[in-house]
């Protein structure tokens, strides 16, 4: 769970979604000032995956499809 930063509660939700390119979509999110939680790998059950935490304490997994 994720501590928000403004309000000292804790998120219960990851917000997850697909798209095209994982590595450019983290690349953009930190650029804008989201904090890398784990780098873009390719994870165990077929998912190309990144998780980021924007300024609110929301935490953002973005993926592909790859197997």
């Amino acid at each position: 769970k994720t501590t928000f930063t403004k309000l000292g509660a804790e998120s219960p939700i990851t917000l997850y979604f697909y798209c095209d390119d994982v590595d450019q979509m983290h690349n953009t999110a930190v650029a804008s000032g989201m904090q890398s939680l784990m780098e873009p790998n390719d994870a165990h059950w077929g998912d190309r995956v990144c998780i980021l935490k924007d300024p609110d304490g929301y935490e953002w997994m973005f993926a592909k499809r790859i197997g």
